[in-house]
């Protein structure tokens, strides 16, 4: 697993009694290629949820879906260049203003956080407040650019997909633009140690590091 989730499997290692994880080295999830190819221009489409629901079954009967696996929500938008390069399936909920990253195809070897930053300034521009995205444990450079992005580790899920005989984890990682409010919260437990291991990495991302350097 990549290092920068340790400290969440710990407390669902703990509460579910779990083996012990390799945690990897710089070097297996380090990107080290060199992207010389800029990010074209992305547009969205938000109000054709059937051509939307189309798209992704047609792609993902196709195989050029990467993950094609996300059991909680059906995309209704997308995001996607006019060349058809890169297509980013989304399921956005117009009132409660989040969105779901479900998959994302790219046909060249874009650089996949400067992707995921295009996504999140498209996203905010029409008001979506909080984003997640989902990623297999494994995948420990997926999960590098997906943190270089400033998402953060939210949700821990031990053997989620049974894939070939053999049982993976996953893990959800977020992006708000809320503020933050934890008063007149009484926690206890496990719920205690995620709330303060989610805020700890969100500090360390969204506050100046002048207000951190006497940590």
């Amino acid at each position: 697993m990549h290092p920068k989730i340790r400290e969440l499997y710990e407390i669902v290692k703990h509460e579910c009694k779990l083996d012990a994880l390799e945690t990897a080295t710089e070097d297996e999830y380090k990107i080290t290629t060199v992207f010389s190819e800029e990010i074209p221009t992305l547009e969205i489409i938000t109000d054709a949820p059937e051509f939307v629901k189309y798209r992704f079954e047609e792609l993902g009967r196709q195989g050029q879906l990467p993950v094609h696996f996300f059991p909680f929500h059906v995309p209704n938008a997308l995001i996607l260049s006019p060349d058809l390069k890169i297509e980013v399936f989304l399921f956005i909920s117009k009132i409660d203003r989040y969105c779901t990253i479900i998959d994302i195809k790219k046909q060249t070897d874009y650089n996949f956080t400067q992707i995921l930053n295009k996504i999140s300034k498209i996203l905010r521009e029409i008001n979506v407040r909080y984003i997640e995205i989902i990623a297999r444990t494994n995948k420990v450079k997926t999960i590098n650019n997906i943190l270089l992005s400033n998402f953060i580790p939210c949700a821990y899920f031990p053997a989620f997909q049974l894939h070939e005989s053999k049982r993976y984890d996953y893990i959800i990682l977020s992006k708000t633009y809320e503020i933050l409010d934890f008063q007149n919260i009484n926690l206890e437990g496990s719920n205690k140690l995620f709330l303060k291991q989610y805020f700890s990495s969100w500090s360390k991302i969204n506050l100046d590091p002048i207000l951190r350097r006497d940590e």
